[in-house]
């Protein structure tokens, strides 16, 4: 198992729902926002863990920012009913896992957990509803910039 393989199972979800591959990770541009999703390992050993992260397209300047550029951001694991059982499931170096077992998992969380949020904040009114009424929007790392940002879009729509 090495990272070529979970990145090209992390691609048979994403692409089929129009995310294209690039550098840093896999990008869409929705209707009013930049989804992405990045692969990234820890530096203490052959732990994966898969971040989700958007910004709304007036808050950034770049057609393919890092990660930690945008403004919102949860990892996966925060979104999964077993976070231990995914971390273990992305952690190469644990080698009792069955690679379907692996791949199976991995999927699964991509397509019931990361795709219903991803898919939602394409827009600044899904990301306002994700951010108040998603069960796990306590997880949601959020700067303060796309509060704001999102509160003067809400005003704006009822003038």
């Amino acid at each position: 198992m090495n990272k070529k393989q979970l990145k090209s199972w992390i691609s048979e979800v994403l692409t089929d729902q129009g995310f294209s591959i690039a550098k840093h990770g896999w990008y869409s541009w929705g209707e009013d926002c930049l989804i992405m999703v990045s692969l990234d390992k820890s530096p203490y050993g052959g732990q994966y863990y898969i971040t989700l992260a958007a910004s709304p397209r007036a808050l950034i300047d770049m057609v393919e920012p890092r990660e930690f550029q945008l403004h919102f951001r949860v990892r996966l694991e925060s979104l999964v009913d077993s976070p231990t059982e995914l971390s273990l499931v992305l952690d190469l170096e644990d080698v009792t896992l069955a690679l379907e077992e692996r791949r199976r998992a991995i999927q699964e969380a991509l397509r019931t957990r990361a795709l219903p949020l991803v898919l939602s904040l394409m827009s600044l009114s899904g990301m306002s509803e994700a951010l108040t009424s998603h069960p796990r929007a306590a997880s949601f790392m959020v700067r303060a910039t796309l509060r704001d940002h999102l509160a003067k879009a809400g005003r704006d729509r009822t003038r």
